[in-house]
């Protein structure tokens, strides 16, 4: 027992993230993601696990209050989506990547997701976008640019 105990905690520190946690913070500027919301931002914050996760991630959460109003991850050969409750996931036709978005029961788009060469980019809304905004629109824009970037 002592020794699954051991395998266990070295296995999750030799493979928890090796990505550079400001990665999506230095890759992706707050004034595109201000262009994309319309909106100004206090801060544009490396995010942050209380663990450290099996896998490769690095985020960046755009805010003006405790809470992010808008997240963008990246997920190196992983994928750790979460749902909100009664939502759907519909594949995105017509784009020159493969992406998905989650709508929520009022049908506003609360995650964007695009498949990289070797990961996962996700753009979470909290308070959602309107599908076929400018806000839609511009996001994808942007995810196509990243996909290329993220590799």
């Amino acid at each position: 027992m002592k020794k699954l105990v051991l395998f266990l905690g070295l296995s999750g520190f030799i493979f928890a993230n090796t990505l550079p946690l400001d990665m999506v913070c230095k890759k992706v500027s707050k004034s595109e993601i201000e262009t994309i919301m319309q909106t100004k931002f206090k801060e544009a914050k490396v995010g942050k696990l209380p663990f450290d996760p099996p896998y490769d991630i690095s985020f960046c959460n755009y805010s003006n209050s405790v809470l992010p109003e808008v997240s963008l991850y990246y997920y190196y050969k992983g994928d750790a989506s979460v749902y909100p409750p009664g939502s759907n996931v519909k594949e995105l036709k017509n784009l020159k990547f493969p992406a998905r978005a989650v709508f929520t029961k009022s049908g506003d788009i609360f995650e964007l997701i695009a498949d990289t060469k070797e990961g996962k980019l996700m753009f979470v809304f909290n308070n959602g976008i309107k599908n076929g905004s400018s806000q839609y629109k511009k996001s994808l824009e942007l995810l196509e640019k990243l996909v290329k970037e993220f590799k």
